[in-house]
């Protein structure tokens, strides 16, 4: 009885060592700058994930697959490391682009499971405030509620015409 229970107590003592044994969690650091320049013409010098002679740290880009899903590139800093980069979303229309790290020497860039998208707009909402696909479909589904009750003469329920999330009190929260 005594080995059984001592047994367990191990186990028990172990438990909170299990659940952090996959090491520190993913951290998310996002930037903005601002650039007195049209958006288009942003666009125009970064879009190309082949070339980042825009950028200051690099010495010169290698890479295939031009600007389509899956594309690579080799970048060799001025520095001499190289870190080499795969494409994993590439959206000319909506200036934006997302690419993870593949290989880098962690003195070059101590950095692992990196990932990065770029995005580039013109003027923001001066309350800085952003919406998400979701937001996009609620305010269309509040839109085609208000036209179904204008031409049916009646209320209508968004509910009635999209399953909505039982929950939902505000519009971000009914898709």
């Amino acid at each position: 009885m005594f080995k059984t229970t001592l047994a367990a107590l191990a186990f028990v003592a172990m438990m909170p060592l299990t659940a952090t044994a996959h090491g520190p969690s993913r951290q998310k650091v996002t930037q903005t700058i601002e650039i007195n320049a049209p958006a288009d013409k942003v666009w125009a010098a970064i879009g190309n994930f082949q070339d980042m002679s825009w950028h200051p740290a690099i010495a010169k880009t290698e890479g295939s697959g031009d600007n389509g899903t899956g594309a690579k590139r080799k970048l060799t800093l001025k520095s001499g490391g190289t870190i080499e980069e795969a494409l994993t979303s590439y959206k000319a229309e909506a200036k934006t682009f997302a690419y993870e790290i593949t290989a880098v020497d962690v003195k070059t860039l101590p950095v692992s499971n990196y990932s990065s998208s770029i995005r580039v707009s013109g003027e923001g909402d001066p309350l800085g405030r952003n919406a998400g696909h979701e937001q996009g479909a609620a305010s269309i589904a509040v839109g085609i509620a208000g036209m179904a009750s204008i031409l049916g003469n009646r209320p209508v329920d968004v509910a009635e015409l999209i399953p909505l999330k039982p929950q939902a009190r505000r519009l971000s929260e009914l898709v």
